[in-house]
């Protein structure tokens, strides 16, 4: 019997999952900053078509309505190259990057059709450059993952793929840019290398060492009647068929720049985009607009588009300054809205949704409020924050919200103590070393406990404040291993603390401290930490999940679970299931039963590494994706069912899982898994390991089973049970509730 107790006070309990699975899409909404890089503009009657860097945008020219396409949606890949529209109003989408990424996309208003590599006649999935021909053709530039190279130019007729490329045309390996037909049917391709004729039989090859042409890079290409104008690296240029014309910054007003984009409007006047600002010519008259004389609000333009009103729709860009979209109407500037969100920057920390459902976002650009419809930026242009640099945020029972700013700079008097605000939706009050009992240099966490006590992490230990004191618990004073406390949990009256040396309770007057070296955490790192619905923490370390009942804790890690690896970064709960993040391993999704794993691969998620997940009330899954942005996992209430086309991976050998339900009253089954036909011995013991009842003995087949235990005629308490499947032993914890 001294064995059986001991068995069972040093046991691991290693749950072992009944099955993996892998999420699919599903429903995914994605919140990025950014968008305000154009790089192409299309118009379908009074929509206009923009492609950005982080996706695609429609805008009602008339109405103003906005909308925003991305991976969600049907795209293959978030960074928009090119688009353009067909007789039939298909809008054809270029995508990719220079990793290989993205591919050309079909998009009728409603479907979304991909093609790459896998199912088309693309050689890459990056996709340069899109051009439709007067017979309907659709012409894609796509390349490798070097900029400079790839010159592979494939034609599409709806059916077949023709594609040319050094070795079975005059093309030359290299990135093409820009391409146009004259009214003789002749192809005009520019090049990274130059400039090509194609008349669909012969290849003509304009370079600088067999031509006038006074650079070798032609990044855009606008026809008028038998002229043709080159946008250059370093110029403008026009070629009737026999001469050479060269514009540059010693016989025009244009600056030594690169010319980006070339249009003509309905006037015959011809409008260049270059690094350096938008010029207008005709006849050898010029016209310059920039942010000095203009209100363009960037002097690189990326994009011109002129629609039927004679409106110039240009892309612009500037570094440190507001850009993207602007309209001018020949008159009037107009900046539109091109960013999928309100979001200042990706760099984000963390995000708290309190009880309006409102999410306050803590970022390296100041607090963010989102209703759900507004965006509104706290920032210390327009609060009393004194730094931009959010590092956590809370809310307390009295609505108000506690966040800690952090210093990247230090001051002239030496490096800058820790500041802690409280917002109360109208005022700001600091509190830093000079007002309150803050000492830290840092502030790290924030919690607040079911009496409103705030508990403040730093770098120089714990601090309570109830309201009108402050309390500070260090390595000096307590037990405490050390002074730089990771994360804090409140649990009922208990306090646990995440440090670099293990896990730390506290319940107003004793310590527990909790290492590798007596206890069963796998690593003294514990980064994040959460509570379920029975009061159990489950710890967040980089080397596995730990769930601990107080009495004993069972590891989850890559050999005996369904984590994809063992540095978990966060850990969620809501409803019970446990919602987890870390390096590269995507969102974690556990049930007490199987794994489900959402990554880049095989969902709309932003990155592979999450640092911080948060829930909202109605179930929507809220995650912080390293510097991309924010991910929302929208479940709307309900538990996500889960694809029958996702890979469902069957376990290895004899598996047994936890009882359900668990606490229970009277009845509750126990789930348990075995890979062939053999003799199951379920029995079951108190807490002082005394065995109290034969649950089942004799022969099962192989498969999955539920074994019912029936605890009327017991006690409430804690029983553990015992499943042996011929030599091989495994054990589980149930709570019976009267």
């Amino acid at each position: 019997m001294r064995s059986i107790n001991r068995f069972f006070i040093l046991l691991i309990i290693a749950f072992v999952f009944l099955s993996f699975s892998f999420g699919s899409s599903g429903d995914w909404e994605n919140y990025i900053a950014g968008g305000k890089t154009i790089n192409a503009i299309a118009q379908e009657d009074s929509l206009l078509w923009v492609g950005t860097d982080i996706g695609l945008v429609c805008i009602n020219k008339n109405t103003r309505e906005t909308k925003f396409y991305d991976e969600t949606d049907g795209l293959p890949y978030r960074a928009i190259t090119s688009i353009v529209i067909d007789s039939t109003k298909n809008k054809w989408i270029g995508t990719g990057d220079f990793s290989g990424s993205g591919g050309l996309v079909k998009f009728d208003g409603e479907n979304w059709q991909v093609y790459n590599t896998d199912n088309s006649g693309l050689r890459s999935n990056f996709i340069q450059m899109l051009f439709i021909d007067s017979q309907g053709n659709i012409w894609v530039g796509n390349g490798s993952s070097l900029k400079n190279d790839g010159g592979y130019l494939s034609k599409f007729d709806g059916l077949t793929w023709t594609t040319y490329d050094q070795y079975n045309s005059g093309l030359p390996y290299k990135y093409i840019h820009a391409m146009q037909e004259d009214s003789l049917g002749n192809y005009w391709i520019g090049l990274q290398g130059g400039l090509i004729k194609f008349d669909g039989e012969n290849w003509q090859h304009f370079t600088m060492s067999n031509s006038d042409i006074p650079s070798m890079i032609v990044l855009s290409i606008a026809i008028e009647g038998h002229k043709k104008w080159l946008g250059l690296f370093n110029g403008l240029t026009c070629y009737n068929d026999t001469i050479w014309t060269n514009y540059n910054s010693t016989n025009s007003p244009l600056p030594y720049s690169q010319i980006n984009k070339l249009a003509f409007d309905q006037f015959n006047n011809l409008w260049i985009g270059t690094w350096n600002g938008l010029f207008k010519y005709k006849d050898d008259n010029w016209a310059e607009y920039n942010s000095d004389n203009s209100a363009l609000p960037g002097d690189n333009i990326t994009s011109i588009l002129i629609d039927n009103d004679d409106n110039k729709w240009l892309g612009t860009f500037e570094y440190y300054s507001e850009h993207g979209l602007v309209k001018y109407d020949n008159t009037n500037w107009e900046l539109f809205n091109t960013s999928p969100s309100g979001l200042p920057t990706n760099h984000i920390h963390e995000i708290n949704i309190d009880k309006y459902n409102t999410k306050w976002i803590a970022s390296n650009e100041g607090l963010v409020k989102f209703d759900g419809t507004t965006w509104s930026i706290y920032d210390s242009s327009n609060t009393d924050i004194t730094s931009n640099h959010i590092r956590t945020i809370c809310s307390d029972s009295s609505d108000n919200l506690w966040l800690a700013v952090s210093y990247d700079i230090p001051t002239y008097s030496g490096s800058k103590s820790a500041s802690l605000f409280m917002f109360d939706g109208t005022n700001w009050t600091l509190y830093d070393s000079s007002n309150s009992g803050l000492s830290g240099d840092i502030v790290t966490s924030i919690a607040v406990s079911a009496d409103n006590s705030k508990w403040i992490g730093t770098d120089k230990g714990l601090v309570k404040y109830d309201g009108l004191s402050w309390e500070t618990y260090d390595s000096g004073n307590t037990p405490l291993p050390d002074d730089y406390i990771q994360t804090i949990c409140p649990v009922d009256s208990t306090i646990w603390l995440g440090t670099n040396y293990g896990l730390i309770s506290f319940d107003g007057d004793d310590w527990g401290i909790y290492n590798r070296d007596n206890s069963g955490l796998p690593s003294n790192t514990v980064n994040c930490i959460s509570a379920d619905d029975y009061g159990q923490i489950w710890i967040a370390t980089d080397s596995g999940l730990v769930k601990f009942d107080g009495l004993i804790w069972e590891v989850f890690n890559t050999d005996n679970s369904g984590l994809p690896n063992d540095y978990i970064l966060t850990v969620h709960i809501k409803n019970n299931i446990k919602w987890l993040g870390g390096f590269g391993s995507g969102l974690i999704k556990y049930d007490d039963t199987s794994w489900t794993v959402y990554n880049t691969e095989n969902s709309a998620i932003l990155s592979n590494t999450i640092f911080s997940i948060s829930s909202d009330r109605d179930n929507n899954i809220w995650m912080v994706c390293d510097d991309e942005g924010i991910s929302v996992l929208k479940q709307n209430g309900i538990i996500e069912n889960i694809s029958n086309k996702q890979q469902i991976v069957q376990p290895q050998g004899f598996q047994l899982g936890h009882n359900y339900p668990n606490p229970f009253n009277a009845k509750t089954e126990i789930p348990l898994m075995l890979p062939h036909t053999g003799k199951v011995s379920i029995s079951l013991y108190d807490i002082n390991g005394r065995i109290v009842k034969e649950i089942f003995s004799g022969n099962m087949k192989s498969g999955k089973h539920t074994v019912a235990v029936n605890m009327e005629k017991f006690s409430s308490g804690v029983y553990f049970y015992r499943v042996k499947f011929e030599s091989k032993i495994k054990l589980g914890k149930m709570i019976y509730l009267k």
